[in-house]
Formats: C-alpha cells, sequence, structure tokens
C-alpha cells in the first residue's frame, strides 16, 4: 500500500460547526487523520465520506431524540475507526 497525501483541512464556517453531541464533535475532529493514517481512501475519498458523515449529523442534531440516535451512531463509528487504526495512533503515517 503506498501513502497518501494528508487530506485537506476545511476551513471557515463549516469547519467550526458543532453537532452538540461530544462523541459526534470528537470523531468528527479526528475523522481526516485518523483515516489518512488508516490508508484505505485517497484524500479526495476521505473529504467526500467526511461531508456525508457530517451532513447526516447534523441534520439529526436538531433534536433530543435525533441527539440520542447520533450519540449512539458515533460510538459505533468510533469503534469502527479505532479498529482500523489497530495498534496505530491518528496522525501516524498510513500503512
Amino acid at each position: 500500500m503506498t501513502p497518501l497525501e494528508p487530506a485537506r483541512e476545511i476551513t471557515g464556517a463549516a469547519a467550526g460547526s458543532r453537532t452538540g453531541v461530544p462523541i459526534c464533535d470528537r470523531y468528527l475532529a479526528s475523522f481526516r487523520q485518523c483515516e489518512t493514517t488508516i490508508g484505505q481512501h485517497t484524500p479526495q475519498q476521505i473529504d467526500q465520506r467526511y461531508a456525508r458523515i457530517r451532513a447526516a449529523l447534523m441534520r439529526k442534531s436538531g433534536t433530543p431524540e435525533g441527539r440520542a440516535e447520533i450519540s449512539r451512531s458515533c460510538k459505533v463509528l468510533d469503534r469502527a475507526m479505532q479498529a482500523g487504526l489497530g495498534k496505530r495512533k491518528c496522525g501516524d503515517p498510513p500503512g
């Protein structure tokens, strides 16, 4: 597997938006760096996946029921990302 270049950071209003659900906000904050370390997707794919996941979480974060739902979803997503990392840490070289 060849190393991937780091994914671009999104700046401006989109970068500062939060779901209001701590586990989801942490997951989104680490998504690009962790996915780059896992190394299974190109930077463009990582950006596209991030945008889709973030949009879905933001849509559901507007109600207490939605926040409860995305809290559960983000726990599952975070566990899957951690499993993909194995013993590596976000920010380690891809591989």
